[in-house]
């Protein structure tokens, strides 16, 4: 497999960790970079009203942080962060879409994922409608 870009989605639980190793090896084994991407749930306008619109969400500030933390171990991989608003799965559909990935890496909570997941499930719809290879981690 000759890839380009590979997407790491992360939600910072053991099972992305898990992913990031598997994520940096593929990319050190055939040359990609690593695209990692954090979902915020949307901003607090959409749950708590318009009186909220057009102000920064205070955890995003958190969520950069966190985010910029995680890097590939090996330093030669070159390396990307990206956060994405709104429902994860759907976010993370549209960001290979645009930005041609060819692989994408996943954590998964339980090995549900990789037994028919529940309905709804990030890993399972983005496994069930990514064009491209999907590999599904399990801490």
């Amino acid at each position: 497999m000759q890839a380009r870009k590979i997407l790491l989605g992360v939600d910072f639980s053991p099972a992305s960790r898990k992913a990031l190793e598997w994520a940096s090896a593929l990319a050190q084994a055939t040359g990609a970079s690593l695209l990692i991407a954090a979902v915020e749930p949307g901003q607090p306008t959409s749950h708590f009203g318009s009186i909220y619109q057009g102000l920064a969400d205070p955890g995003i500030a958190e969520l950069a942080k966190r985010l910029a933390e995680l890097c590939p171990s090996d330093s030669g991989v070159p390396c990307e962060h990206r956060i994405l608003a709104g429902d994860a799965a759907t976010e993370l559909l549209k960001l290979i879409h645009d930005e041609q990935i060819d692989a994408v890496v996943l954590g998964s909570h339980d090995d549900a994922t990789l037994r028919h997941a529940l309905l709804g499930s990030t890993a399972e719809t983005v496994l069930r409608k990514a064009h491209c290879p999907v590999m599904i981690c399990k801490a």
